[in-house]
């Protein structure tokens, strides 16, 4: 979004406060003004010597933020056996890898929950032995590239 330094955010005095004026849900503003990104805006008429300037470091902000990481996509996730008996162990698997946009390798890290409390599992798999019957079991896993975490994937099985 580039600046123009000939608008200016309307402002109000209350009780010795400065207050930028917001639109409300309709942008309806004052005579003289008009609706920008929320506030009403002013038109000065004329532009100032730095508004070259401030494009510049529009563009150079917007550069930036096409240069800053972005987190990897939601990995796909399935358990197997996906109907496990209490003699099957469960296997948590990446059906799916998820993707860094700048191309980065992805790790992954797992949790296990059992009813919806957490089970202080860490790894791939659950034994059986700590399963029962009509337990359900999720397994989260959370995408990383080295940088910063992704949206995890979820799945769900029940014992039978």
């Amino acid at each position: 979004m580039r600046r123009h330094s000939r608008w200016l955010v309307a402002v109000v005095c209350v009780g010795g406060m400065v207050l930028p004026v917001g639109c409300g849900p309709d942008l309806l503003c004052g005579s003289g003004t008009k609706p920008v990104d929320g506030f009403c805006v002013v038109d000065t008429g004329e532009a100032s010597d730095t508004e070259a300037e401030a494009d510049a470091d529009a563009d150079a902000d917007a550069d930036a933020d096409a240069d800053a990481n972005q987190p990897p996509s939601r990995p796909t996730v399935d358990i197997q056996p996906s109907s496990p008996t209490t003699d099957q162990d469960l296997l948590c698997i990446v059906a799916q890898d998820s993707i860094d946009p700048e191309g980065m390798p992805v790790s992954y890290t797992y949790g296990w929950a059992t009813d919806g409390s957490p089970a202080g599992n860490s790894t791939q798999m659950v034994s059986s032995s700590t399963t029962s019957s009509g337990q359900t079991w999720a397994c989260r896993v959370t995408p990383n590239d080295g940088t910063q975490d992704g949206a995890f994937g979820i799945a769900n099985v029940v014992i039978q």
